[in-house]
């Protein structure tokens, strides 16, 4: 039964467009017609009263024993109304069908209705809107959204508008009682004040149709308008906006800018149908064009009698195009087909969408809403291998005929228990496919992205087999995936040879959840492919498309065989609206997707401000994507021509300052930066220098930390002549605090790839900080030609066998601050060494307080101090000090004393 309902509420999701919701289209609209039922006839004694002209459906899935009638409203007291149509369950479903109401194409038509549903768990009640020819045939039909439960109140629930086609001459509308995957026995739906409406219609689009130009292009928006209301006063406002990355005073941010507003101020008052042509490409700013490269969308905005009454929008994309015959592990996962595009726009969109893999179905009902026919499908195998994108073809619509053989709760979700039955059960409907694509198509799935079906299969490895032994009959060494959830345990790769898996979860994983999931499957060594389904329109576009960037790059650290967008059609998480047009999220995707196709992950950047990065080689450049939670200026050399892309494609030269650095008293040396402004929008930095990453990346410490202990101690700076020639290369290591460094002064002279060792003696001052902190090479390299460039790497002063911790709150009692100071000291020495501590706190114009930590062992020692007046410390640092007796270790902890209170203990 769920498979009538699924199947009937995709078709909503099917005709769904570019969208602004601003404006509520219904508070504007004109009524066509009105369904109250409030002047029905009374209860007869023989008969329950229908609605008039109306006709319900009837067959064994509709039996007559499910009432359906005219009855008062059993209603809170405020609802004005005084009858509904009511639907009785008692199993079965129940539909009812308006008469045929004449429209005309030159409105849009909208439908709004009143539903309230009591006891239903199951079954879900919804309206729909059907448009017919002239032969009063059902040429489209759309739904609303679909009310369960129970409602003490009516819900309102709505459909379109939606702009007609020349061929539609009619709408009827009806009013279903749905079941689910279960069928209820018991519960009630009533429908009420079922309104039709229509509206001036409205378009726009480009002058083509088209949504993807190269810069340059010319783009010319045109917009009509019919339907308008004689004797009163209409105008059209078009405005164009673009989502922009801004990266100024140290952040990234992306913000829609308003580029132009435009407003035809014609007479609209006439009669018929009026366009209204703008060509953008004559738009400029500072003498240049206004449409560089971006996401664009222009808004058309109808006004009457100076009030905004509807709303279209449109968008496109402004791209260089991408370069052919390259190879990726990015790809769209099309469970539902192409959409409303036809064939040789969607292999052309994929080609330039950075997608180098597309799941189609190649299994499919005709009677399923958006699946093309087998010469549609034909084509678009050809036009994908001509671009060089693998084509996987999704079983996940099998015959109607094939499913009818199950039990009623059957779905397309459970392709399972088809496969599962021997192989003359589902072979002769596969056959087709396997003779009509098996040449081209090397990758099949078995169900689709939600099908669990095979999750703890005991049989999987049997029936991945003998499947594919039917496709190997035709094609070549084919490859059978499955459906598979994250939470579940992985089959390991030697059970299911010539394999994969397609990897989700609900909800889904955030990028820290998908690299744990990656690193804990990464020696399974069965293919994996990753889902990843952006997050929805719920959430700010900077959040959406830097998880989105994050994903995708933690998919490709992760070592994913392949990286696919789940459903890249949905309205709500989509890449496309169905028509082909981009949503928001398109150009982040294409953008990452092309940057790191034949991409090799390199490693991470130590930035100055420690924002996360990674790095990645490719042909012909080195790249780096770099962002950070808050607002953040980095400053490192990464090269002499490198340049910033945003998530949308624009590129520009990277900011360069010169800094000017001491070398004695009679010269100076120059040193470029490249300035970074970062933020929690990831930017892409290209054209680096693979040199000098690559040598970034190679310097390490050998030691990486020293023991809190008075004295010299010795580290080794190690690394690798990665220029390609040979040089000459000079040090100087710095740390904060006035540390101690001694090291040799003398260049190195390296071959091609010889590694160097440059040893330092390292000693600390008494007023040092344990724990970790920065340290700073500065290096001089003479190869093809000068390099002055600073490498940045972490530093730990201290083992982590003794440690001091500060927990610090204020008191305020009876009108006094008093600041308490809790002080942790941890002795994990091993072997063990007992030991005693003299300690001060050291506070600005205070005496110093002092305490004693005697004879220590292994566990932790706590000292409190208390200081009066802790308002007068407020914004100071204050220290801490402990000095080991007898002994070399010498901790301290330093900090800016703030307005804390005491932490609540349970």
């Amino acid at each position: 039964m769920m498979g009538s309902l699924t199947t009937l509420l995709c078709l909503t999701l099917a005709a769904a467009t570019p969208a602004d919701h601003a404006l509520d289209p219904f508070e504007a609209a004109e009524t066509v017609r009105l369904f109250t039922f409030d002047l029905e006839k009374d209860r007869t004694l023989d008969k329950l009263p229908q609605p008039t002209d109306w006709s319900r459906r009837r067959g064994p899935l509709f039996p007559e024993y499910v009432e359906a009638f005219i009855d008062p409203i059993d209603a809170p007291s405020d609802y004005d109304g005084q009858r509904s149509l009511q639907f009785t369950l008692n199993g079965g479903q129940a539909t009812y069908y308006s008469p045929a109401i004449r429209i005309a194409t030159d409105h849009s038509y909208g439908l709004e209705a009143k539903i309230r549903t009591a006891g239903l768990v199951h079954d879900a009640a919804f309206i729909s809107l059907s448009f017919l020819n002239y032969k009063r045939q059902r040429i489209e039909r759309h739904l609303s959204q679909a009310v369960m439960g129970t409602h003490g109140e009516f819900q309102t629930v709505r459909v379109g508008p939606f702009n007609p086609k020349s061929e539609f001459k009619f709408v009827v509308i009806g009013c279903h009682l749905m079941a689910g995957a279960k069928m209820d026995i018991h519960g009630d739906a009533w429908f009420d004040d079922i309104r039709l409406v229509s509206l001036p219609l409205v378009t726009i689009s480009t002058h083509n149709n088209q949504h993807y130009f190269l810069e340059g292009e010319r783009i010319q928006i045109e917009a009509s308008v019919s339907g308008r209301d004689a004797g009163r006063k209409h105008q059209l406002v078009l405005e164009l906006e673009t989502a922009e990355a801004e990266t100024s005073g140290g952040d990234s941010e992306i913000k829609w800018i308003k580029r132009e507003r435009r407003a035809d101020d014609k007479d609209l008052n006439n009669s018929g149908e009026h366009t209204y042509k703008w060509d953008l490409s004559e738009l400029t700013h500072n003498d240049e064009t206004l449409l560089k490269k971006g996401f664009y969308r222009v808004r058309a905005t109808f006004k009457r009698d100076g009030v905004s009454i509807l709303q279209k929008l449109t968008t496109f994309a402004v791209m260089e195009r991408a370069r052919p015959g390259s190879h990726g592990n990015f790809g769209w996962s099309l469970t539902e087909g192409a959409g409303e595009m036809d064939v040789p726009e969607l292999a052309e969109v994929a080609a330039q969408g950075g997608v180098n893999w597309v799941k189609y179905p190649l299994w499919t009902d005709k009677g399923v809403a958006g699946m093309s026919d087998s010469a549609d499908v034909t084509q678009l195998v050809e036009r994908l291998t001509r671009k060089d994108i693998k084509l996987v073809g999704l079983l996940n619509h099998p015959p109607k005929s094939l499913m009818d053989k199950f039990a009623e709760d059957f779905t397309g979700s459970a392709i399972g228990k088809i496969f599962n039955m021997p192989n003359d059960f589902w072979y002769p409907s596969l056959e087709p496919v396997i003779a009509s694509y098996s040449f081209r198509v090397r990758h099949w799935q078995l169900g689709d992205e939600s099908d669990k079906s095979f999750v703890g299969m005991k049989r999987l490895p049997h029936v991945v087999d003998s499947i594919k032994q039917e496709f190997d009959r035709v094609g070549r060494n084919v490859q059978i995936g499955v459906h598979w959830d994250w939470t579940q345990p992985l089959p390991q790769g030697e059970t299911l040879p010539n394999s994969f898996l397609s990897l989700n979860t609900d909800p889904t994983p955030n990028d820290a959840q998908l690299q744990q999931h990656l690193e804990r499957t990464a020696a399974t060594g069965i293919p994996r492919w990753v889902l990843i389904k952006p997050l929805s329109t719920d959430h700010q576009l900077n959040e959406r498309a830097a998880d989105l960037v994050r994903r995708m790059m933690v998919a490709q650290l992760g070592g994913a065989d392949a990286v696919f967008a789940y459903n890249p059609f949905d309205p709500e998480f989509g890449l496309l609206y169905p028509d082909g047009s981009p949503t928001e999220l398109f150009l982040p995707w294409r953008t990452t997707a092309l940057a790191l196709q034949e991409s090799t992950f390199l490693g991470k950047f130590q930035m100055p401000n420690n924002s996360p990065n990674v790095v990645f080689a490719k042909p012909g450049e080195v790249l780096m994507v770099i962002w950070n939670d808050q607002p953040t200026t980095e400053k490192i050399y990464l090269g002499e021509n490198v340049e910033i892309t945003d998530l949308f494609g624009r590129t520009r030269p990277a900011e360069v300052i010169e800094l000017r650095q001491t070398i004695d008293r009679k010269s100076t040396q120059a040193r470029r930066q490249q300035v970074l402004q970062v933020g929690p929008v990831p930017i892409i930095v290209r054209k680096c220098s693979e040199p000098v990453a690559r040598f970034r990346l190679a310097m390490q410490f050998q030691r990486k930390r020293v023991p809190s202990e008075f004295g010299e101690h010795q580290e080794m700076i190690t690394g690798t002549n990665t220029f390609g020639q040979g040089i000459t290369v000079s040090s100087d290591l710095k740390y904060s605090d006035k540390w101690n460094v001694e090291q040799l002064r003398t260049p190195l002279t390296l071959s091609p790839n010889e590694a160097f060792q440059l040893p330092v003696s390292l000693s600390f001052p008494r007023g040092a900080g344990i724990g970790d902190l920065s340290a700073t090479v500065d290096f001089n390299i003479s190869a093809d030609r000068e390099y002055h460039f600073t490498v940045h790497r972490p530093y730990t002063l201290g083992l982590g066998k003794v440690k001091l911790d500060v927990n610090y709150h204020v008191e305020r009692k009876h009108g006094h601050a008093i600041l308490v100071v809790e002080q942790i000291i941890t002795n994990i020495t091993e072997p063990l060494e007992i030991l005693n501590f003299n300690c001060n706190l050291l506070i600005p114009g205070r005496r110093r307080q002092k305490r004693s930590v005697v004879k220590l062992g292994r566990g932790e020692d706590r000292k409190f101090y208390r200081i009066l007046n802790a308002d007068s410390l407020i914004g100071e640092e204050i220290s801490l000090r402990a000095v080991q007796v007898d002994g070399k270790r010498f901790l301290n902890k330093s900090w800016t004393v703030e307005d804390r209170p005491p932490v609540e203990t349970p």
